[in-house]
């Protein structure tokens, strides 16, 4: 949900400083809000983003964003998208997987029969941690369907990808090999 949109928002803000990005069901346009005048959350998002009019074009604005990105789009983290198809924001998560792909912008995209929910949320945690750090992927998926983007291997170094190392066996203080970057994903509510 708005996790989503912030992890995009940062990505696209600082896309040197990660080495992935990913938005699990992000409220990746915020013209809803116009759509929900009478939604109890305006005043929390009047303050956080100002003038509700002045969205569109704005700093604010995932359109925004993308149009910017548009133009170097190799500068961006290794992108991840993903959304239920039972999910409210389905239809937006499919207009931005569009909006990216005709701007040039690498995205890898995955929907399934699923809700906004932790269900969905634990297999894709899963499915980008796999793509991002190698690591095996999930039962009932296939490895390696979208790799429209630069491996890791090449990607830009510097930072670790945690900010303190991680133990990686009992009595260890190190992991067995640094990774460059952090990757940033955010999936949306709190588990109920």
């Amino acid at each position: 949900s708005m996790g989503g949109y912030g992890t995009y928002k940062i990505a696209f803000a600082y896309p040197e400083r990660f080495l992935a990005a990913a938005s699990f069901s992000g409220a990746l346009s915020l013209e809803f809000l116009r759509a929900y005048p009478e939604d109890p959350r305006i005043p929390e998002f009047g303050m956080l983003f100002g003038d509700l009019t002045r969205l569109s074009g704005s700093q604010h604005d995932p359109l925004t964003w993308f149009q910017n990105a548009a133009k170097d789009p190799a500068r961006l983290p290794r992108l991840f998208l993903s959304c239920g198809r039972q999910d409210d924001l389905y239809p937006i998560n499919r207009m931005v997987h569009a909006s990216l792909e005709k701007l040039g912008i690498p995205v890898e995209y995955h929907e399934e029969d699923a809700r906004h929910d932790w269900y969905f949320w634990d297999r894709e945690i899963q499915r980008f941690l796999a793509a991002v750090l190698g690591w095996r992927q999930p039962p009932g998926t296939s490895h390696g369907q979208h790799s429209s983007h630069r491996p890791l291997a090449s990607a830009r170094q510097g930072g670790n990808l945690f900010p303190t190392p991680l133990p990686v066996g009992p009595g260890s203080s190190q992991p067995d090999h640094p990774l460059p970057l952090r990757p940033i994903c955010h999936h949306g509510s709190a588990r109920p």
